[in-house]
């Protein structure tokens, strides 16, 4: 073989063994992978440069089908790779973080997630059609007589064996959600070991490199377009390949009835006419007369808590139960940003505007709202606040939060249906995403059957005196800003309440934050996690605990970011000496899990002992509060 051809085999090879360790970035870690990245794109050039004729003569002759085909895949790899590299400098934190590049870190990472996706599958195809150039092993095996053609067919069987296998991959690691731009983020199954997923990236690109090889054979067969009888052969074996294909590709875009999960039957898809309404509230009467302030007298009464079983999308945390409450007065808006300003002499909103409603603040600042409210109307507040340890002055006269019971009583405003808007609430009645109405998730193809159809998505905030009010005379009690209880999280439990204010855990609550907080707008804190990330940065905190050394047991909270904990989180765990203490994990996540977070806690508590941990997708789900009773149990917590 000569020398010339001997390079070409190792740089194909090359391409061919970096593809899929390229597709597992979390487990080479974030620089490995940019410098494979960097290996790569300079092997694809070489490749082009070694067959530098194949460019040379594309303009030249005539097109058959083959040639057609074959030019259309490379181009797109040209433009794929293009897009791989670009992508991958613009978010690079390693090789190329001393370029002057800022900004776009969504539309990047989108970018470099499509285009690797499609990728894989170009080259897989490229392989396929050039893979009697490549290998020889066919006419090789073909050439054992004594064989009687065996290994050929041993061979075309595991050929067979993996490409079905890639179908199931295909499925399995929900490629069409990448492919299709579904998706931003890589979800990993931690719970999957490192050899399957590689695998199953092999039996996707065994799947694709049959594909192109038949197709190839088939695009070649006859003179002038007409296809030999053997071409005819090829066809017949590859038409239930490709609509198995297709299926998987109509199915993994949302086609058909969504299934359970993997492999489970499809739900019926359960509208809101099909819905067993529970036992009629009792709604309340109209509001009262505004009192001098402006907040309106809801009066007391009774009312089915939760949401049925049967109702779409329902988590296992909404236990319907019949709660009874007392009259209470609410304000009939939002507080707005002029109003939070004039009192606190701070405004904290990503969106500006006096009749907006203010937003990013905490639970405590609420509450603190709360007690300075009712000091400057010269009344007792209702809260005691020592530290981060808050308690109620129910005999006070102040002002405070609602309970999650009050809050649900007067935002249902006597309805049973999910919505006080009776039917499914739209973009026209409600500040909220209002592309994906409710339901959108089971009839995304068949809107007909939806009763709101997809309206406009804002990005924003609204006025607080936006849309028409409910039943009760409240505005935006659905969509514009998230509005806090008084209530910590906890079960609902099933027997009759009268005044509920929630669970107490009774653990002290501690928020981590920072003297420069990150932003509040989303592309803008990607870039400056990444950035703390890349350089490892222990941003300042803004508060401390002063008596750490009294707590035994630490749950740490945070979210994962970029397969880590956030820098902040770093910093915490440096200033204290956690020795012989228990920090028991959890985090929130898109798909990633826990990433390398546990690591970096045990490298940066070294003396303390690690509980089991918890990972909670960013979308909750039925199974939260069981998987949460699970976890505190495992810890020994009650």
């Amino acid at each position: 073989m000569r020398a010339s051809a001997k390079i070409r085999m190792a740089v194909d090879a090359g391409l061919i063994v970096l593809l899929p360790i390229l597709m597992a970035e979390i487990l080479t870690g974030q620089e490995a992978h940019e410098w494979l990245g960097v290996l790569m794109t300079a092997l694809f050039l070489l490749h082009h440069a070694i067959n530098w004729k194949w460019w040379k003569s594309i303009g030249k002759g005539g097109y058959t089908p083959l040639r057609f085909a074959g030019a259309v895949i490379n181009l797109l790899m040209l433009a794929d790779i293009l897009a791989l590299t670009v992508s991958g400098i613009m978010m690079s934190g390693f090789v190329f973080d001393w370029l002057p590049i800022s900004g776009g870190m969504i539309l990047s990472r989108r970018l470099h997630l499509f285009a690797s996706h499609w990728g894989l599958i170009l080259m897989a195809l490229h392989t396929g059609m050039h893979w009697n150039m490549l290998f020889s092993l066919g006419r090789r095996l073909r050439k054992k007589e004594n064989t009687d053609g065996l290994l050929v067919w041993f061979a075309r069987g595991l050929a067979l064996a993996v490409a079905l296998f890639g179908i199931y991959a295909f499925f399995q690691q929900n490629m069409a959600d990448y492919l299709f731009l579904r998706t931003a983020f890589v979800f990993w199954d931690e719970t999957k070991p490192a050899w399957m997923f590689f695998i199953e990236i092999l039996s996707i690109m065994g799947l694709f490199i049959a594909i192109g090889h038949y197709g190839a054979k088939i695009l070649r067969g006859g003179k002038k377009g007409r296809m030999k009888r053997k071409g005819l052969k090829y066809l017949a074996f590859l038409i239930p390949v490709v609509l198995c294909v297709a299926v998987i590709l109509w199915l993994g875009t949302g086609g058909g009835n969504a299934p359970t999960d993997s492999w489970g039957s499809s739900n019926e898809n359960i509208s809101s006419e099909s819905l067993e309404p529970p036992a009629e509230s009792e709604p309340p009467e109209t509001a009262a007369v505004n009192v001098e302030d402006g907040f309106l007298s809801i009066p007391g009464g009774t009312f089915t808590m939760g949401s049925p079983e049967s109702e779409a999308w329902r988590s296992e945390d909404e236990q319907q139960h019949t709660v009874t409450v007392s009259g209470f007065y609410i304000s009939p808006y939002e507080v707005s940003q002029e109003d939070y300003e004039a009192l606190t002499g701070e405004n904290p909103s990503t969106f500006d505007g006096n009749n907006l409603p203010v937003d990013s603040v905490s639970w405590l600042d609420a509450i603190t709202y709360c007690n300075l409210l009712s000091e400057q109307a010269g009344l007792t507040p209702a809260y005691q606040i020592d530290g981060e340890t808050v308690s109620w002055d129910r005999s006070a006269n102040g002002y405070r939060l609602p309970t999650e019971a009050e809050w649900e009583y007067a935002c249902r405003a006597g309805t049973v249906t999910p919505f006080n808007t009776e039917d499914s609430i739209s973009a026209e009645e409600s500040n909220y995403w209002g592309n994906y109405p409710y339901m959108i998730e089971d009839n995304y193809f068949e809107q007909e059957n939806l009763e709101t159809s997809p309206g406009t998505s804002r990005y924003e905030t609204v006025a607080v005196d936006s849309f028409d009010p409910n039943g009760c005379g409240l505005y935006n009690m659905h969509g514009n800003v998230g509005e806090w209880v008084w209530d910590l999280y906890g079960d609902y439990g099933t027997d009759e309440q009268t005044d509920p204010t929630g669970a107490q855990t009774g653990a002290d609550l501690f928020e981590i934050t920072c003297v420069e907080p990150y932003s509040t707008d989303y592309n803008t804190v990607l870039e400056q996690a990444q950035r703390d990330q890349n350089e490892q940065a222990r941003p300042e905190l803004a508060s401390h605990v002063e008596n750490m050394e009294q707590y035994d047991i630490i749950l740490l909270g945070y979210p994962n970011w970029w397969a880590s904990i956030p820098m902040p989180v770093a910093t915490f765990l440096e200033e204290y000496d956690f020795s012989g203490k228990t920090i028991v994990p959890f985090c929130s996540h898109g798909g990633g899990r826990f990433g390398q977070s546990l690591t970096t806690i045990a490298k940066l508590t070294p003396d303390a002992n690690i509980g089991e941990g918890l990972a909670i997708n960013y979308s909750g789900g039925a199974s939260m509060p069981s998987e949460v009773s699970v976890w505190l149990e495992a810890n020994g917590i009650n």
